[in-house]
C-alpha cells in the first residue's frame, strides 16, 4: 500500500512539473510576441483572462482525475 502511495505522489509531482513547464514555455512564448508587437490593453487583458481561465480548467481537471483516483 505505502508503495503504490509512493507511486502516485510521484505521478503527480510529475505531472504538476509537466504542466508548470508547459505553462512556462507559454508564458515566455507569449512575452516574445509582446516584445515583437504592440499590443493593446485590452487584448493583453483577454490574453491574461484565457490563460487564467486555462489555469482554473487544469486545475478543476487535475482535482478530478485525482478524486477518481
Amino acid at each position: 500500500l505505502g508503495k503504490d502511495i509512493r507511486e502516485r505522489l510521484h505521478s503527480y509531482k510529475e505531472e504538476a512539473q509537466k504542466r508548470d513547464d508547459d505553462l512556462r514555455q507559454e508564458f515566455m512564448a507569449l512575452a516574445a510576441w509582446l516584445d515583437t508587437k504592440k499590443t493593446s490593453r485590452h487584448d493583453l487583458g483577454h490574453m491574461l483572462i484565457d490563460i487564467g481561465q486555462r489555469l482554473q480548467q487544469e486545475k478543476e481537471s487535475s482535482l478530478d482525475d485525482q478524486e477518481k483516483k
